[in-house]
């Protein structure tokens, strides 16, 4: 299973400069989109303004402080075969 997508939502004070740093990514396979967290809460609202904008019919959220298994997505999306 691939992601069609990958959104890195930010908070204001770093927004352009990790729009301006993945901006080569935008046209990658899946496409990377860095996209202002509409919000203050950073964590819940965060997910909430990716949320609002994904493509996608599973989301599944990485928070910037952790680091996935290679087989993370597999995992998490196994129950859906069915």
């Amino acid at each position: 299973l691939q992601p069609c997508e990958i959104i890195v939502c930010v908070d204001q004070p770093l927004f352009h400069r990790s729009a301006a740093q993945w901006a080569d990514f935008a046209a990658s396979t899946p496409p990377i989109r860095v996209i202002q967290n509409k919000w203050d809460g950073h964590l819940g609202s965060a997910r909430n303004t990716a949320a609002e904008t994904a493509a996608g019919e599973i989301l599944a959220f990485l928070d910037d402080d952790a680091a996935a298994d290679k087989d993370w997505l597999e995992v998490l999306t196994a129950p859906y075969q069915d």
